[in-house]
């Protein structure tokens, strides 16, 4: 199989440069990395008082699809994503619940890597927690107040004066920017702009705090990524991601105060996945219209899911609707099944391509050399994960037209390296995107009761499954076509495999795509 190498060693030109829609310009901007072939991304994480939603989910597998091509273009790509682990919404609950407040975080941590694995998410190379850094952020505060950007009121509290940054509000845009202060803004006696922000809270009592020069508090929300972010990437790196509802006011603020204190720019690209949707809202937690990672995945499945999330721009909205993740799941049953046909071809033919290549094979290998190219084309159009699936779906149907043609009764031979190679190229760009094709165990036990009851006893010690399949060979050729298929139907209710009639065997497609990590990967905490 051919393998090739995109990125900084060889770079495109013209229309195959990677592109990316930078909320800040609000265009579509050519990818130059500060370092090449180095780039840094931080995305925000989640704030770790209750579990993962569908939701976040989105966002993760959205980055997770962007970072995966990145290093698949030849980049050297180090991952940040935080940990809020100190926010109102965490002392209110373990508050309410009687628990630790570190207890509280702790669980939904852990429980935040156990979904994102089963997910298929790779690992970030640094997950920092805002706990850890307090101190660094008690220096920027600090730092904000002696620049004349940030001010200290009577009751402790530090506030950042939008007035002295002039930007303020260019990610959101004015008239959106506008629109939020009025909405979500809170108003206090001690700001001198509604729209100042908190840098630091005085301590209230029965919350966490910590010793500063304005007395002991707790910091503010958005402090905290600017001083993860610049300690792991830099004062300035290259991506800031999150969800479309970060853009105001977390990432504005998080702008604003970085820049006031290093004088660069925070980030070079700033990109933003689209919400899902339920019932026509927001899918969140506040609103209360939300369905949980875990019970998306135990219903659905988690490559399933993956794929819904994928068939979608990262920028488009998206409801969430069962049917969509069915037509999914469908989906990906379709491309292993294409995986599974070329291998069960490769297993029972002998390698004996014609002298001159068949009209489904010469389709087959320009669709092969490609392949790989179509991909990047779409994924270099700022990720766009719906256009790189269509292209290797159409590359799946002449999977399907190439074995058809090899395996039917007039047979001109089969190119065994040209269907290694077209399969091969198929499963390595589906890993780009997270999905692994993997062989499916079955409960033996279930099969053996599923035949029994349709009037069919298996040896004890034989593999039922293939006993089944041999069973079903030997009534089909007797023309038993009745009894033949009420063992394709008790195969199919016991183990989900698809049983498949060839001329030269009875076999089951056994591969399932699934959601996939290089294993190994860990991650700094």
């Amino acid at each position: 199989m051919r393998t090739r190498l995109y990125g900084p060693s060889c770079p495109w030109e013209g229309e195959n440069m990677l592109r990316v829609y930078n909320t800040l310009t609000r265009k579509l901007e050519v990818f130059e990395p500060i370092a090449p072939p180095r780039v840094g991304m931080y995305v925000c994480g989640v704030t770790v008082y209750d579990t993962v939603h569908v939701g976040h989910a989105r966002s993760y597998v959205n980055f997770d699809a962007i970072r995966r091509h990145l290093e698949f273009s030849g980049y050297e790509v180090k991952h940040v994503q935080n940990f809020t682990d100190i926010d109102d919404k965490i002392i209110e609950r373990a508050n309410r619940e009687g628990r630790d407040w570190r207890e509280l975080t702790a669980f939904y941590t852990a429980e935040y890597f156990r979904l994102m694995d089963r997910l298929g998410i790779k690992r970030a190379h640094h997950y920092p927690r805002a706990t850890e850094y307090v101190p660094k952020m008690i220096e920027m505060v600090k730092g904000l107040v002696e620049k004349g950007h940030a001010y200290v009121t009577p009751s402790g509290d530090v506030y950042f004066d939008v007035s002295t940054f002039p930007e303020y509000g260019e990610l959101a845009g004015k008239a959106r920017l506008e629109q939020e202060t009025v909405s979500r803004v809170r108003s206090s006696g001690e700001k001198r702009n509604p729209a100042d922000f908190a840098l630091w809270k005085a301590a209230k009592p029965g919350e966490p705090k910590w010793p500063s020069p304005w007395g002991e508090g707790r910091p503010g929300w958005h402090i905290e990524c600017s001083a993860m972010s610049m300690d792991l990437l830099g004062e300035s790196f290259d991506i800031h991601g999150g969800g479309h509802d970060l853009i105001f006011p977390h990432h504005t603020n998080e702008m604003a105060q970085s820049q006031c204190y290093t004088g660069k720019p925070m980030a070079r690209y700033w990109l933003h996945n689209g919400f899902i949707n339920m019932r026509g809202e927001k899918m969140s937690k506040s609103l209360g219209n939300f369905v949980t990672l875990e019970e998306a995945m135990d219903r659905h499945g988690a490559a399933a899911l993956r794929m819904f999330i994928l068939k979608t721009h990262y920028r488009s909205q998206l409801a969430f609707d069962i049917s969509l993740v069915d037509e999914a799941a469908a989906a990906l049953e379709r491309l292993a099944e294409a995986v599974s046909d070329a291998r069960t071809a490769m297993a029972h033919l002998p390698d004996s391509p014609p002298p001159s290549p068949t009209k489904s094979a010469r389709r087959l290998a320009e669709s092969a050399d490609g392949l790989a190219d179509a991909f990047k084309e779409a994924m270099d159009d700022d990720f766009n994960t719906p256009a790189a699936l269509a292209a290797l779906f159409e590359h799946a149907q002449k999977v399907f037209s190439y074995v058809r043609s090899v395996t039917g009764p007039s047979s001109p031979g089969l190119d065994a390296g040209l269907l290694g190679r077209a399969t091969g190229e198929l499963e390595r760009l589906l890993g780009v995107l997270g999905f692994a094709a993997e062989e499916a165990g079955y409960d033996a036990e279930a099969l053996r009761r599923a035949m029994e009851k349709e009037g069919f006893q298996t040896p004890e010690g034989s593999d039922p499954l293939e006993e089944a399949l041999r069973l079903r060979r030997s009534l089909r050729e007797e023309r038993k076509f009745e009894a033949a298929d009420r063992i394709r139907e008790a195969v199919k209710e016991a183990t989900g495999f698809k049983v498949k009639d060839w001329p030269f065997a009875t076999t089951v497609s056994r591969l399932r795509m699934t959601t996939e990590r290089p294993a190994g990967e860990e991650a700094s905490a």
